[in-house]
């Protein structure tokens, strides 16, 4: 994937970010009416604190178009710093996926690489809990080649340009009392 900051650790915030960037451009920088808010999360507390820092090694944006770098990212030194911009729209929490929680509503939910990291069981669980997190017409996106459970969920599978979809129903608003 183009313009997405790399690095071996996703989780010390380059996903989230990368997200922000993404939704920014698709909106032109002007927010407006929209309440935008990206949670990004990690069971370890270490990855959370590098995430919060949002300062990385500038070789670990080589894939990000300049223009991009320039609008988001302050230099320091040999080091590159999230604007706060783009800092604001992000949150870190510290959060252990195997462990029922209830963590919000959302339009779109990415849980990427994480699914075969759980048993079948878990996994099941899992996708069934994320299930009911998303609004009505929301979307969850899987790490490519990962399946989604379906059991027990009723999401719409979409291909899109290669990649598979799953989309809660909007049906599911009058199911849940939401409209």
């Amino acid at each position: 994937m183009d313009n997405v900051l790399k690095d071996h650790r996703c989780s010390t915030g380059e996903e989230a970010y990368s997200i922000a960037m993404a939704v920014c451009e698709a909106i032109n920088g002007h927010k407006g009416g929209w309440n935008i808010q990206i949670v990004g999360s990690d069971i370890r507390r270490e990855a959370l604190q590098v995430a919060e820092r949002g300062l990385y090694p500038q070789d670990s944006l080589h894939s990000v178009a300049h223009p991009l770098v320039q609008e988001y990212f302050s230099r320091m030194g040999q080091h590159l710093l999230v604007k706060p911009r783009l800092r604001n729209l992000v949150t870190f929490s510290a959060m252990n996926l195997a462990h029922p929680a209830y963590i919000g509503r959302f339009d779109c939910i990415f849980c990427m690489g994480v699914l075969p990291r759980f048993s079948t069981a878990q996994r099941i669980a899992l996708v069934q809990r994320l299930h009911l997190y998303l609004e009505p017409g929301g979307y969850l996106f899987a790490g490519p080649g990962e399946k989604v459970p379906t059991i027990g969920v009723g999401f719409q599978r979409q291909l899109h340009a290669g990649y598979a979809l799953n989309r809660k129903p909007l049906a599911a608003a009058s199911a849940s009392g939401r409209t």
